[in-house]
Parts: C-alpha cells; structure tokens; sequence
C-alpha cells in the first residue's frame, strides 16, 4: 500500500496536467483550423510525442481521455448526428490512431538515445527521419478513423490529408523540443528519462536573447505583411529568411532557448496567417517552419558536440592515470615554446626522469601499487614545479617536465627539489621512492626530440652512477644564455 501510494502520489498529477495540457493545446490549434480537421500547427502531435518519449506508457491513459473528450467537442462543432456511445466509440478509435504512431515515435527515439549516447547528431537525424513518417501514419490512421465513424466524408479525405499531416508535423518539428524540457522539468526525477542539457530549462531572457528574438519577430512580421501587402504568391516565399536569424540562435543560444524561439517564431506565424488573410498560403508557411525547425533541431546537438569535442580534447591532452599532460600535448607545448625561446632568446630546459626500480615495485607489490607511486611521483612534482612549467607523461614510469625561462642551473636545483621530495615517499611494502633525473638546455636549432634525447642520455648516466640523482646533459657551445 505505501508503494502504491507512493505511485499514485508521483504519477496522477503527472497524467492530470498532462490530460489538461493536452486538451488546451488542442483548443489552441482549433483557432488556426484552415480545412476540416486540419490546422495551421498542430501543437498535440509534439506533445503526444515528447510525453510518451519521456513517460512512456504513463502518457496512454491520459491522452486517450483528452482524445475522447475533444471528440464529444468535434461532434458539436461540426453538428455530427452522433450518439454519446457512438462518440466514446470514435474517441477511442481516433486516440488508438493517434497514440500508435506517436508512441512508436517515442520508443525509437528513447531506444537511438540510449543507444548513440555520445552521438547526439545520429538522434537528431532519427527525430527527422521518423517524425515525418510518423505524422503520415497517424495522418492516414486518424482519416480512416474518422471516415469509419462518420466524422468524415470520404470524398474529403483527398483535399484534407495533406493539410492535416504538414499541420502535425508542422507541430512536432516546432514544438517537440520545448515540450521535452517542459515536461523534463515538470515531472519528478523518477520519470526523467533523458538527463541531457537539451531536455533542460535554462535562462531565457538575456539581453543577447531578446535581441535575436526581436530580429526574427521582425523578419516575421515584414515577410508577412509584405505578402498581406502586395498579396501576390510569390511574396510568400520571404518567410524562409527566417532561417537565417534562427540558425544564428542555433548556435550562440543554449538549446532549450534555440527550441524556444522556435515555438514563439511558430505561433507568431500562426496567428498572423489569419489575422493578414494568407491563409490561401497557409502550407507554404508550414513548410517554412518545418524548414526552420529542421535547422534548429541540428542546433541542439551543437552544444552537446562541443561539450564532446571538449571532452575529447581534454582526454587527448591529459594522462588519464596522472592527470599531467600526455605525450601529444607534452611534443605540441614544448615545440610552441621552443619557437619561443628562438624568437625572444630566453633559455628553456627540459627535465627528463623516472623511478628507480620500477618494475620491481609491479612485480613484487602489484600494478596497483606501481600505479600509486606514479600518481605520488606526480604529485610530488608538481608541488616543486613553477605555474608556467609544464609535466607530462612520456611514457610508462618516463616523465618529462618543460620549463620555459629557466637555464641549465636553475633548472638542476628544480629537479633536486623533486628527488628530495621523491625520496620520502614510500611504497605499500615500506621501501622509499627514488627517481633519476636528466636535464638539458637548448640550443638554437632544437627541436623536441633533440633536446629530449640529451636530456634521456643524461638520464641514462643518472641510472649508471647508482640512481637517485641528477645529471647534467654537456653544454653545447650554441646554447641560449
């Protein structure tokens, strides 16, 4: 019982507001009607859509009774002869015609979601695929439904199914995405199902923000009232510069204010259709929104790409086991400061190193153990290295630090701080640490790897004079002073 209760406590005002939501969206498309059952946008069919995508067969209940209830509304307003039971009939018939196409479209969309995680383009490419394929169906289910019933001539079937379909989807590409992150915010977090910034709320009304609003309210309102204006067909065709202030939102705005501004630039054009008498050129407007919305839909996954490509430039450039640079980033860094060594004439010098027995501590302590003394090595580094110095890991047990600025003799007392510092830390099995150092100055025509290879060499000498100790690599007569 407390389970139960529980359930009911998270999941009926969910499907409350929802049947509410539902309904009052379905008014607002009836003021945009153009043709019989069909209207300009058709905010239910996004709706319908981002409820099953985000709760699933908790959305069926509660739009099937919103379905049965707009029928008994559709029989009045369209004066059907029709009994109480022959409307719960049809109600049922058309909420079955709707909810199947809408609730396949959520369950694709949910199962390439999880699917392409990190591939967030792929799912948009689904959404566009499938929700024009979809709307048809649930375009032609709802027509056979609605001529089965005799809520529908059949003779009206031609002229209507086109409107009625691009109104849906119209609705879907428009609306979907804002009504993902209205219900994502909405519903309690047992029932999120996308943990995404796409799905999220953001702050809307920054200055930035309101001023590209303004610039697409301002090509709505000039494309349409030169259409209204001159009334020539062509005129219409000016909508689709809206494109261009709503790509710019696509890629400066978060995403849920790109889908935002896609729903106030979609009602706008609703409104305006009748309001100017173009609705002679109402599909050519859907069109227009359809193209918008596309457009938009692929400027969600712009954040989410550059969040990954941050992500992937992150992993590239950081030792995953040390947190220091990996060797990519080590070669990049150290050229970019070799070449300014040349440029300015200030000395540089590198600092090769590596713990002593190593492979003893693997073997005879376990990687694990081996893995802990690399991340104190590290660290102890680190705490005796400068801001602008820089560690990274060569390889294995190899590190190597850069340090812009410093010539031979500094950059010697800098590596005897870190042995020092080395030489107190202490394995599992109670032995001390200890690292052999290399160090190397450039010279003039240095590259990386030659300067790399006298500071190894100087290492390899460090090794053969008993370990724990710094050497020096010789002073070429080229050297930077």
């Amino acid at each position: 019982m407390p389970r139960l209760a529980r359930y009911l406590t998270g999941i009926v005002p969910t499907q409350l507001s929802l049947l509410v939501l539902w309904i009052a969206v379905w008014e607002l498309a009836g003021l945009m009607e153009y043709a019989n059952h069909a209207s300009v946008w058709y905010p239910p069919s996004a709706l319908s859509i981002a409820a099953f995508l985000l709760l699933g067969q908790r959305a069926i209940l509660p739009i099937t009774l919103a379905i049965v209830a707009v029928t008994f509304q559709t029989a009045t307003q369209y004066a059907l002869p029709h009994t109480t039971l022959q409307l719960i009939e049809a109600g049922l018939l058309n909420a079955a015609a709707h909810i199947l196409p809408y609730w396949l479209t959520g369950f694709v969309i949910r199962y390439q979601r999880i699917r392409y995680e990190h591939h967030f383009t792929l799912v948009i490419l689904t959404v566009l695929v499938i929700t024009p394929l979809m709307t048809l169906a649930a375009t032609g289910l709802t027509m056979l439904s609605l001529w089965f019933t005799d809520m529908l001539p059949f003779s009206d079937i031609a002229d209507t199914w086109l409107p009625f379909w691009i109104g849906d989807l119209t609705g879907a590409l428009a609306l979907g995405p804002m009504f993902l992150g209205v219900i994502s915010a909405v519903t309690s977090s047992s029932l999120h199902l996308l943990d995404d910034p796409v799905l999220r709320p953001q702050q809307l009304m920054s200055w930035h923000f309101s001023f590209r609003i303004l610039i697409s309210v301002s090509c709505i309102l000039a494309a349409m009232l030169l259409a209204s204006f001159f009334n020539n067909s062509h005129a219409v065709f000016a909508i689709f510069f809206l494109v261009i202030p709503h790509m710019w939102i696509a890629i400066t705005e978060p995403p849920f204010s790109n889908a935002t501004s896609v729903a106030i630039a979609s009602l706008l054009i609703a409104i305006l259709i009748p309001a100017l008498g173009l609705m002679e050129h109402a599909l050519v407007y859907q069109f227009a929104i359809c193209v918008v919305a596309a457009n938009s839909l692929f400027g969600l996954a712009i954040p989410t790409l550059l969040q990954h490509n941050r992500d992937l430039r992150q992993i590239v450039a950081t030792d995953s086991l040390t947190g220091v640079a990996s060797r990519e980033r080590l070669v990049r860094k150290a050229m970019a400061q070799l070449n300014r060594t040349k440029v300015q004439g200030i000395p540089l010098s590198a600092v090769v190193f590596d713990i002593d027995h190593f492979k003893q501590i693997n073997d005879q302590l376990g990687h694990s153990e081996g893995d802990k003394a690399l991340q104190q090595v590290t660290i102890a580094a680190q705490l005796c290295l400068r801001p602008c110095d820089l560690l990274g890991r060569f390889g294995g047990d190899e590190f190597v630090a850069i340090l812009p600025g410093a010539n031979q003799s500094q950059a010697e007392e800098i590596s005897e701080r870190i042995r020092s510092r080395v030489t107190q830390l202490m394995t599992s099995g109670g032995g001390h640490l200890s690292a052999s150092f290399g160090v190397a100055q450039s010279v003039t025509d240095d590259t990386f790897n030659s300067l790399f290879e006298r500071a190894d060499s100087a290492l390899y000498r460090a090794k053969q004079a008993g370990r724990n100790q710094v050497m020096l690599a010789p002073v070429p007569e080229q050297i930077i002073s």
